[in-house]
């Protein structure tokens, strides 16, 4: 019955890649079941009585949760995509060249919650990007 923070029990990962010449695309889908998280059940103010007067002092405010990781993020799923070229100089030096997109369609994924404001912070929405790397 208790699920601790790591417990991600699916997950699957499919990852493809098709080469025209000497252009390689790549294709990664990634897709696991929610994490678990402790659900807010509520909050109130604690006034410790008698020691303080509840007219004068208002007490500490405080957060109450549920059962200890008892609830589920929802299913995470992404697409991403890439395109790299490599040039080799006659030297033995090369350069890559890639483009490509994470998130492809643009799906929201539940990062985390933000405990102070109740708010849902997601993961890195649609990002397209390009890379340039070099080696010997």
């Amino acid at each position: 019955r208790y699920h601790p923070a790591h417990d991600q029990r699916h997950s699957l990962n499919v990852l493809g890649s098709y080469r025209i010449g000497e252009v390689e695309f790549l294709a990664r889908w990634e897709m696991s079941g929610g994490r678990p998280y402790t659900r807010i059940w509520g909050s109130d103010h604690n006034v410790r009585l008698p020691l303080e007067d509840p007219r004068v002092v208002p007490g500490r405010a405080r957060i109450l949760y549920s059962e200890p990781y008892g609830s589920r993020m929802p299913v995470y799923h992404r697409l991403d995509v890439s395109a790299s070229y490599t040039y080799r100089f006659a030297i033995g030096a090369e350069v890559e060249f890639a483009a490509g997109v994470i998130n492809t369609y643009d799906r929201r994924n539940v990062y985390s919650l933000d405990l102070a404001t109740l708010q849902r912070v997601d993961q890195m929405p649609f990002f397209p990007y390009l890379s340039l790397k070099s080696g010997f």
